[in-house]
């Protein structure tokens, strides 16, 4: 159940902050390796959260190129706010640019079942997707692209020359206390929202079980599980520090009894025999937490 648990949270997105389903909710980091969109120019006004475009797509500066993450090459994605809210999730979806031929459909094995006689190449996709907050005029980099068929792989420059860009999601913060989603389609060039009153951003657990934790110092906490025997949330724009500081406060919250505690990963249990469980994504900036009791 603890391990059930805890592997729901980690594969959580940040789609679910908003209630809505994203491409695929992976964890981890435009139509040419050279694209680069130049951003609006300044109004002067600051655009009211919760419009169908109150950030456009060429206020987000992004490009799709050849890099290395972890030491494997791969596509990698990046991009620089140019709007004016910080942007807490942005991703792209990519689909092939026509019917792929015998010889291009080779590219994709990785992706697909051997085993099987025939592949369902409709379900072809490539995902560029950053969970990182990126906040006004900053930027991110060394964000892996994903291809996805029955498996998923990291994508490779020949895969990527034969996709184009379909659909962008943009969560961002209105600086309301909520959060907001819209959607760009690249094919029609508009826009469309779901989210026009916004969610609460900072979505704290209430049930007693959240009392023996602290509060992340953070803009983002979303609560998937708030139960009587067990909780668990996901805070985003947690740096390295403050990840250390929030192990330290869940120590003195009476988690003491360590069973390992690393610097991506943490696990310990009070006297009351509640057992805590942290996963940590630097790169992301986020911090999944659960806690059960025996």
């Amino acid at each position: 159940m603890k391990k059930k648990l805890f592997t729901a949270v980690l594969a959580f997105s940040a789609a679910a902050l908003i209630g809505i389903s994203l491409p695929l909710g992976i964890t981890g980091r435009g139509w040419s390796p050279t694209c680069a969109f130049a951003a609006t120019k300044k109004s002067g006004k600051k655009p009211k959260p919760g419009k169908k475009d109150s950030v456009k797509i060429d206020q987000l500066n992004w490009s799709v190129s050849e890099g290395v993450v972890d030491g494997v090459e791969m596509m990698t994605f990046e991009y620089d706010n140019k709007s004016s809210f910080d942007i807490a999730q942005f991703t792209i979806q990519f689909e092939p640019k026509g019917e792929l031929t015998d010889e291009q459909k080779l590219l994709f094995t990785d992706v697909f079942d051997e085993e099987e006689a025939a592949h369902d190449y409709s379900t072809l996709k490539m995902t560029a997707d950053s969970q990182r907050i990126v906040e006004k005029r900053e930027s991110v980099d060394s964000v892996p692209c994903i291809t996805h068929g029955d498996y998923v792989a990291n994508a490779q420059q020949n895969q990527y020359d034969l996709m184009e860009p379909s659909v962008a999601t943009i969560a961002y913060l209105g600086g309301d206390g909520k959060i907001y989603l819209e959607y760009y389609s690249f094919k029609s060039k508009t826009y469309t929202t779901s989210s026009k009153g916004g969610v609460k951003a900072y979505d704290w657990p209430t049930k007693a079980l959240a009392k023996s934790l602290p509060k992340p110092d953070c803009p983002i906490v979303y609560t998937s599980l708030d139960e009587k025997d067990c909780l668990s949330f996901v805070a985003f724009g947690i740096d390295c520090d403050g990840y250390d500081k929030y192990i330290k406060a869940c120590k003195k919250k009476g988690y003491k009894d360590i069973e390992y505690s690393y610097d991506s990963s943490f696990c310990a249990k009070d006297k009351k025999g509640r057992e805590l469980m942290i996963g940590y994504s630097d790169r992301d900036q986020r911090m999944d937490v659960s806690v059960s009791v025996d």
